[in-house]
C-alpha cells in the first residue's frame, strides 16, 4: 500500500444530505429522481413533474460532483455520480446525498461504489423488511484517502472508463432513434386488413424459480424483469445468474425477442414492453416467469417483429389489459390477440436489411461497455486502497 494513504471517515471530508427543498426553491416544476430509476452507476432520464404534484419524498437537492446512494437495501448497490445536473433536479429522500468538501468528488464516488463500502453499509443496515442505513452510518464509514495528486490521478484513470461507457451509451441511444425512425417511415401508411399477432408469432413462458436457484457468480445468465428498460429495450445490468433446470423454450440467444408480462409499478412503463437479447456470455440465457419469449412464425423477419412490438402503438394499447392491485400481470393471450397490419414477407425482409446492421452495432457497443465495466471494476478496489500505486 502507498504510504500516502491515510485512514479517514466520510464525515471528515464530505457532508451528507446538505440541502433540501425550502422556501427559496423558485421552480414550479422539477426533474425528479426516484430510487427505482437508479442502478449501479446508471440512471434513467428523470421525468419533469409539477412540484405541487411531486411525491412527498421529493426533497433532496444536489449539485455537480455529489454522489447519491440508496439508503434502503444497500446491498442492491444503487448509486450515481451527479454530473452537471439541472438546477431543478430533486432526488428522493430514499437517497443519501454525499457532497465532497475536502476530497476529489469523483474519487469519493469511486470509494462509495467500491464493494467494500457496500459491504459496510449492508452490515450496518437496520430493519428486516426494509433494511436501511442512516446518514450517521455513512458519515462514520472508514476509507483510505491518498494525497490530492493521487486522488486526481485515480479519479482520472477510472473516470476514463466511465466516460467511454457514457459515450457508447449515447451512441446506442442515437442508433435506437435511427432504427425507430426507419420503422416509422417505412410503415407510416399501411394498406390491407389487420390481423392478430397470433398469425405471425408464438409465445413461450419464462421459468418459475426459487431463490436458492439464483447466484451472484455461477450459472447461466438469467434474463428477468430488471432487464427490461422503461418504455422498452434491454438493461444488461439487470442480469442475474441461474443454476436450476429449464426447458429449451426458455432459452434465449442474441437477437431473440422478450417482453415483460409483469410490472411492479403502476405507471405501466415496463409491462408489454419488448427488448432484444444482446450477446450473452456462454452463448445463451434463461428467461424468468415475468417475461415471455416471442418467436416469429414461418418466414416472418425477427427484426421487423421486434420493431413492430417496440415502436408501434402495440405497447401503449396492450398495457391497458394488465390487471393487479399492487403488481400488474398481463395474460399472454392479450399479446397474440392484438390486431395490426402485418407487412408482407418481402417488405419485412427489405426493412430487416436496413435495420439489422444498426441493431448489430448496438450489440457491439453494449459488449464494449460490458468489457469496460469489467476492467474498471477490476482496477477500482486496487486503486482506492493503494494496492496499485499511481504517480
Amino acid at each position: 500500500m502507498s504510504t500516502t494513504f491515510q485512514k479517514t471517515r466520510i464525515g471528515d471530508v464530505a457532508t451528507v444530505n446538505p440541502e433540501s427543498l425550502g422556501r427559496k426553491f423558485s421552480f414550479d416544476k422539477i426533474f425528479y429522481v426516484d430510487i427505482s430509476t437508479v442502478g449501479t452507476g446508471t440512471a434513467e432520464e428523470p421525468q419533469e413533474i409539477e412540484l405541487k404534484k411531486a411525491p412527498s419524498r421529493a426533497k433532496r437537492l444536489v449539485k455537480n460532483g455529489d454522489t447519491i446512494l440508496s439508503t434502503v437495501r444497500p446491498n442492491r448497490r444503487s448509486f450515481l455520480y451527479i454530473k452537471e445536473p439541472k438546477k431543478n433536479l430533486v432526488v428522493s429522500t430514499g437517497f443519501a446525498v454525499v457532497r465532497p468538501e475536502k476530497v476529489n468528488p469523483r474519487y469519493l464516488y469511486y470509494v462509495i461504489s467500491n464493494q467494500t463500502f457496500t459491504d459496510y453499509l449492508t452490515r450496518h443496515a437496520k430493519g428486516s423488511a426494509y433494511p436501511a442505513v442512516d446518514a450517521e452510518t455513512i458519515e462514520k464509514a472508514d476509507f483510505m484517502l491518498p494525497s490530492e495528486k493521487e486522488q486526481n490521478t485515480i479519479a482520472d484513470i477510472l473516470g476514463t472508463y466511465d466516460d467511454l461507457i457514457e459515450n457508447n451509451t449515447r451512441r446506442i441511444q442515437i442508433l435506437e432513434q435511427m432504427a425507430q425512425a426507419i420503422y416509422q417511415e417505412a410503415f407510416a401508411t399501411t394498406n390491407g386488413k389487420n390481423a392478430p399477432l397470433s398469425d405471425v408469432i408464438t409465445i413461450y413462458r419464462g421459468k418459475s424459480y426459487a431463490g436458492d436457484e439464483l447466484s451472484d457468480t455461477e450459472g447461466l445468465p438469467f434474463v428477468n424483469l430488471k432487464c427490461i428498460d422503461r418504455d422498452g429495450g434491454f438493461r444488461k445490468s439487470g442480469l442475474k445468474r441461474f443454476t436450476g433446470k429449464y426447458k429449451d423454450t426458455q432459452k434465449v440467444i442474441a437477437g431473440d425477442i422478450v417482453m415483460a408480462v409483469t410490472d411492479m409499478t403502476q405507471d405501466r412503463r415496463i409491462i408489454a414492453r419488448a427488448a432484444r437479447i444482446p450477446t450473452l456470455d456462454g452463448g445463451f440465457g434463461i428467461i424468468s416467469m415475468d417475461l415471455v419469449k416471442i418467436e416469429p412464425k414461418d418466414s416472418n423477419d425477427k427484426d421487423y417483429i421486434y420493431s413492430l412490438l417496440r415502436w408501434s402503438d402495440f405497447s401503449n394499447e396492450v398495457k391497458n389489459h394488465a390487471n393487479g392491485a399492487n403488481v400488474l400481470h398481463l395474460i399472454p393471450d392479450r399479446i397474440t390477440d392484438y390486431k395490426t397490419h402485418i407487412a408482407s414477407i418481402g417488405r419485412q425482409e427489405e426493412f430487416g436489411r436496413k435495420v439489422n446492421p444498426i441493431l448489430t452495432l448496438i450489440d457491439k457497443f453494449e459488449l464494449q461497455n460490458e468489457n469496460l465495466r469489467r476492467l474498471r471494476d477490476l482496477l477500482l478496489p486496487r486503486l482506492v486502497t493503494g494496492e496499485i500505486a499511481v504517480k
